[in-house]
C-alpha cells in the first residue's frame, strides 16, 4: 500500500487524542508568569518604552516603537 494522504487514515487515533485532550486540558492548572520588571528597569534608565520585549509581530510606528 502507497503512503495513504490524511484524509485517507483511520480516524481512530485522532478521536482517542480528542477524548483525552477534553478531559485532561480542564484539570490542567492555569501557568502564572511572574514580571521581572526588566521594562520599568529599561524605563527608568531612559530607554524606550518596550526595548526589553519581543515585538516582531506588533504594529511599529516610524521610530521603530510598538504602537
Amino acid at each position: 500500500m502507497v503512503n495513504p494522504l490524511p484524509n485517507d487514515r483511520i480516524p481512530e487515533p485522532k478521536n482517542r487524542r480528542n477524548a483525552v485532550a477534553v478531559i485532561s486540558l480542564p484539570n490542567t492548572p492555569m501557568i502564572t508568569h511572574t514580571n521581572n520588571m526588566e521594562e520599568m528597569e529599561y524605563q527608568s534608565d531612559g530607554h524606550p518604552k518596550g526595548i526589553a520585549s519581543f515585538t516582531k509581530g506588533l504594529n511599529h510606528n516610524t521610530m521603530g516603537e510598538v504602537n
